[in-house]
């Protein structure tokens, strides 16, 4: 069998090389489209970087003291410094720059074995921040905003090797507002910066370039890695490493002859790598590995295996074109997966891997090359611009106390951040998604002695009524209600409605807000990107969604449609009371039917149909496909909020749609029928802004800002005149409401606009502003209420007609701002769908796999793929890694029996065999007792990946209790019971049985195996005194001693706040802490459900 194997993968591999030998012809081939363009593009013209000039103990002293930083993998922080002081992008006017760049070391503290120990990182830090806060007013000016640090090692700004701790650090708050350059990317952690540049490890350039080998060498070599498989010691007993996934593959295919894989690395190891046709790039500590650049670099298809990683320059590199992507979980399938990918594929991923472009964006060559990785990082940035900074303080005003770790707060933050604007005691211990707003009472509020404790410098404003705290709750509530705002007058005083743009779960975020004067709200599929793909709070109904079966747009919109229905039952109240005037929440169509006239009609209908909430908007674009469908969409009865309108003619034609629809709709009570027009308002000035200042005549640039507000004024005059008159009048005979318009769009994209600009003059009867946090949050804090928005409508007129003498083109403006209005919002609807996508494959891969072939089946015969499972047996005392032997007589006789992928191989932790493995040990003359054993345990592999805590799934043979614990007794006890007051000394492993199945603590690897009297190296703990988890607690009880139980732990009796160091039992390794520490602080679809084996071993009378 073993030759046959041979003889597979020697024709497999001759088959392949083969097949590249064919197409020697074509060597290389352009990434096509923007990622293309990307990747190739020139970042000088298009930014300006000012470095920093500190003291050498920052830099050049640290790389004096341990030269060793030089060539370490982290070492991007030092090359991108030298590369900088040499860049034509640099400038030595600091008041022309675009960002700003402080050259810190922070990894070059290096042990004696080169690993990085950047304990000392945030003090240096904060000691560099504290410098150039003093002696330049850049850092001030926007709290960082502008500034980008270089962090490469393992978790980034969270400084610290350890990920639970690194968790638990968080990121520097002094950093939450700056850019971050750094290695470690996974999606949803918390070290993991939004807005961060991800960036390949450095690998020395001129090391590689010493190995290159002839182009024409064969690829011999089907598969390739080197590594280690288990721990840093590569011992099998190691634990959590890399979770899982590389022990994986060395139990799945150390004797696969497809594959070159080892724990040496030999000399040729480049070589080697530039004969492969896949090289293997699993997750270590961390999801990334230097092995990525390697494989870039010398041609060879990198096998990425981990999970949710954020790859470097993934704008730039098309990752999905060049390499393979592996979920962990399917590691057993891998040689399946790789042989299945046809040739003309693999040439077509070489081609594209042999494009030098590809190539210099993962490195950092000395000099500099076109489109290296610094000329990505510089990308990256000038991508980012322009900044959307607020001037927090005035040049003279010093930011002391820096030493307290916490980030400059000045009082009027116009866009804070929890961690940047709270004091320490009210910060986040780890950085949270900003979805909704709270409004705290200011005066004498506890926010304000907190800050004037901390000696922080705080400025406010006679005008000043709140503070708004960006939060997004994970429970219910948001607080109670507050007092009166700016928001009331606005609606009381001046007719104008103040709403909400976001939304996000809970939908109870809005409560407070709804008490401080909002009347409505209003979202787009960019609003529900950010929430869904931020947020865990839709998880449960999500995994829900995929478990049965529901395709991922249709799980979309079940996501979506909850929301608004949750949200319209809050608002229902002031729809009431204003006679179906108010308290409405806007839900759009699929972006996608921007162009369908009829399609979007149709969703229309369905929306409305589904939500079945008579105070929910339908959406539509104003586009001119969609303006009919508005007139149809009216007359079926269905209130409509017509989006993305950025010109007065369109506007126009959406009044009329409005109107038509009215008389269409034959009905007599048109009192139920809305409508709002959604007028876009700050994105007018971003476009005309830029055309002026390409004219650049003092008087074109004295009209930026003002083109917005004035074509806005103009609107309300439209508005005006199209209702009234005898066409309007005969249809309010019928009880028909005028359409409102709705200012949207109105926070501040140009820092040096006032924050209320797009509110403030633009408030009127009739009329709604919908707002986002930062303009919500700045009228409330300094607004003011008077009726403004027909003030000067000559002024307005004589904007409007400037702005035409100058050239712009109003019809243009219009055109373009709605192309890429709808353009955005395509965008949006796309990457959440492509996140959730991602999401569901997780789940699915779990739930969809078919199922071991059952022991009737014949060989051979079905199409089910042979596939590897783990069978783990209870790990008690007086039993090494297999089962014991009273449990299982005869086992160890069967080690390695049987041919091929039919055998069951005993060994030290557990029984592995493949989907035939019992067909196999039948033809083996294995003991029936062995059988018998194995389908005992065939709950492990079938619990694994299960979602228990959620569904409450029972499994056969396991008794459930009230709290919803289940458990089986795999061995009944002949001793006493304890009881409470009593110390018991119990046994135990662990297993994350909700996130496949790994274990996290094997207690008898420090015991020897053996109890002789000394519980030292044992748990114990007394029973009653809540010292463990409710689930160990209840599983003590009615054990007797010498019992063997094993339990089904949901996640409300598990750790609590999801932190194994307030309860125990407590992992002994720092491997099983790393475990169970991922899986209990994951804010993914990670199901938190445990599974214990406790033995109870003596029991210590009180």
């Amino acid at each position: 069998m073993r030759s046959q194997m041979w003889v597979l993968a020697v024709l497999v591999v001759c088959g392949f090389a083969c097949g590249v030998g064919a197409d020697q012809t074509v060597r290389t081939e352009r990434i096509s489209g923007s990622a293309g363009d990307v990747l190739e593009d020139n970042p000088v013209g298009r930014l300006k970087v000012y470095v920093y000039e500190l003291p050498s103990k920052y830099n050049k002293k640290i790389l004096q003291k341990d030269p060793r930083c030089l060539n370490h993998m982290f070492a991007a922080e030092i090359y991108m410094h030298r590369f900088l002081l040499s860049s034509p992008v640099r400038t030595h006017n600091p008041e022309e720059a675009d960002w700003f760049y402080t050259p810190i070391y922070p990894t070059c503290d290096l042990t004696p074995t080169g690993l990085p120990l950047p304990f000392k990182s945030p003090r240096m830090m904060r000691s560099a921040i504290q410098l150039i806060s003093t002696n330049w007013p850049y850092w001030n000016r926007t709290e960082g905003a502008n500034h980008f640090f270089v962090v490469p090692h393992d978790f980034g700004a969270c400084f610290h090797y350890q990920e639970e701790k690194a968790i638990k650090r968080g990121i520097l708050p002094l950093l939450q507002r700056a850019t971050l350059v750094q290695t470690f990317g996974q999606r949803n952690h918390v070290c993991l910066k939004d807005g961060s540049i991800t960036i390949p490890p450095y690998a020395p350039p001129q090391k590689m370039q010493t190995h290159l080998i002839p182009q024409e060498t064969p690829r011999s070599i089907f598969v390739y890695f080197r590594g280690l498989f288990y721990d840093i010691n590569n011992d099998p007993e190691g634990g959590y490493y890399a979770r899982g996934a590389r022990a994986a593959v060395w139990e799945n295919f150390k004797n696969n002859p497809l594959f070159d894989i080892s724990t040496d690395h030999p000399t040729t190891y480049y070589e080697d790598m530039q004969r492969s046709i896949f090289c293997l790039c699993p997750l270590g500590w961390a999801p990334w590995s230097p092995r990525l650049v390697e494989a870039v670099v010398f041609g060879c298809i990198p096998v990425i295996i981990a999970d949710d990683i954020v790859l470097p320059f993934a704008d730039a590199i098309p990752w999905e074109e060049i390499g393979v992507f592996v979920a962990e979980e399917d590691v057993p399938n891998l040689d399946t997966i790789l042989t299945s990918i046809p040739p003309e594929v693999i040439l077509r991923k070489q081609r594209l891997l042999a494009n030098p472009s590809m190539k210099w964006a993962m490195m950092f060559p000395q000099p500099a090359q076109p489109g290296d990785a610094f000329h990505q990082i510089l990308n990256g940035l000038a991508r980012k611009l322009p900044h959307d900074q607020s001037v927090y303080m005035k040049d003279d005003e010093k930011v002391l106390n820096w030493t307290a770790g916490m980030a400059a707060s000045v009082s009027k933050l116009s866009n804070p951040t929890p961690a940047s604007s709270l004091s320490s005691t009210f910060s986040p211990r780890t950085p949270q998604p900003r979805c909704l707003i709270r409004l705290l009472t200011t005066p004498g509020s506890t926010f304000n002695s907190k800050l004037s404790s901390s000696k922080l410098s705080v400025r406010s404003k006679p005008s000043l009524r709140g503070s708004l705290v960006v939060r997004c709750s994970q429970s219910d509530g948001n607080g109670s209600p507050v007092k009166r705002t700016y928001l009331h007058d606005l609606y009381e005083k001046e007719g104008q409605s103040p709403w909400y743009d976001n939304l996000c779960r809970p939908v109870t975020d809005l409560l407070p807000l709804i008490a401080s004067g909002v009347r409505g709200v209003t979202s787009n599929p960019a609003i529900f990107q950010k929430a869904i793909s931020t947020s865990n709070a839709y998880n449960d109904q999500f995994r829900e969604l995929v478990h049965s079966g529901k395709d991922i747009e249709s799980a979309y919109w079940e996501l979506v449609v909850k929301d608004i229905q949750d949200a319209c039952k809050l608002f229902e109240s002031i729809y009431d009371q204003t006679d179906a005037g108010d308290g409405y929440v806007s839900v759009e169509v699929s972006p996608r039917l921007a162009d369908d006239t009829q399609g979007t009609v149709d969703a229309a209908k369905w929306l409305h149909k589904v939500v079945a909430r008579p105070n929910v908007y339908i959406k539509i674009p104003a586009t001119a496909p969609c303006v009919p469908s508005i007139k149809e969409v009216i007359a079926n009865g269905i209130s409509v909020n017509v989006t993305l309108i950025f010109s007065l003619s369109r506007y126009e034609a959406v009044i009329d749609a409005y109107l038509d629809g009215l008389e269409a709709s034959g009905l007599s009570d048109l009192s139920r029928v809305t409508s709002v027009a959604s007028f876009f308002v700050s994105r007018v000035d971003t476009l005309i802004d830029k055309m002026l200042e390409k004219i650049g005549t003092p008087e074109a640039l004295d009209l930026r800002g003002k083109a917005a507000v004035a074509q806005a004024a103009l609107a309300y005059q439209l508005y005006q005149k199209k209702f009234s008159g005898p066409r309007w009048e005969a249809l309010v005979k019928k009880g028909a409401k005028k359409q409102r318009l709705l200012w949207a769009s109105t926070s501040v994209k140009n820092p040096a606009y006032p924050d209320t600009l797009y509110v403030a003059p633009l408030i009127g009867p009739d009329t709604v502003s919908t707002m986002p946090d930062q303009a919500l949050q700045a009228f409330v804090d300094h607004g003011t209420v008077s009726r403004t928005i027909d003030s000067n409508v000559s002024e307005a007129e004589g904007i409007y007609s400037a702005l035409e003498k100058l050239g712009i083109d109003w019809s243009y403006v219009g055109n373009q701002l709605e192309i890429e209005g709808v353009d955005s919002f395509k965008k949006s609807f796309d990457s959440l769908l492509d996140t959730l996508q991602e999401k569901a494959n997780s789940l699915k891969l779990v739930t969809v796999r078919s199922p071991p072939r059952p022991p009737s089946s014949p060989v051979g015969k079905s199409s089910t793929p042979i596939r590897r499972f783990v069978l783990t047996f209870p790990s008690m005392r007086q039993r090494r890694r297999g089962p014991q032997s009273h449990l299982l007589p005869e086992a160890e006789k069967f080690s390695d029996s049987g041919a091929g992928g039919g055998s069951i191989l005993i060994e030290r932790r557990s029984v592995v065999f493949s989907s035939v493995g019992m067909v196999a040990a039948a033809f083996c003359n294995a003991s029936k007792d062995v059988i018998a054993l194995a389908s005992q345990f065939t709950d492990m592999p079938a619990l694994r990946g299960k979602d228990y805590g959620k569904s409450k799934m029972s499994y056969p043979d396991y008794t459930e209790t009230e709290s919803g614990l289940q458990y089986k007794d795999l061995r009944v006890g002949d001793g006493p019971e304890p009881k409470v007051g009593e110390t018991v000394v119990v046994d135990w492993d662990g297993y994350t049985i909700g996130y496949y199945g790994r274990i996290f603590e094997a207690r008898n690897k420090t015991k020897g195996g053996s109890f002789e009297g000394d519980d030292k190296a044992f748990f114990k703990f007394r029973v009653g005194s809540q010292e463990v988890i409710p689930a160990f607690e209840e599983a003590i009880t009615g054990m007797a001693l010498g019992g063997i139980r094993r339990i089904i732990v949901p996640p409300e009796l598990g750790y609590p706040d999801n932190d194994y160091n307030k309860s125990g039992p407590r992992p002994t390794t720092f491997s099983g802490q790393r475990a169970l520490d991922f899986v209990l602080r994951n804010q993914g679809l990670i199901d938190k459900t445990l599974l214990f084996d406790i033995e109870l071993i003596k029991i210590i009378p009180n």
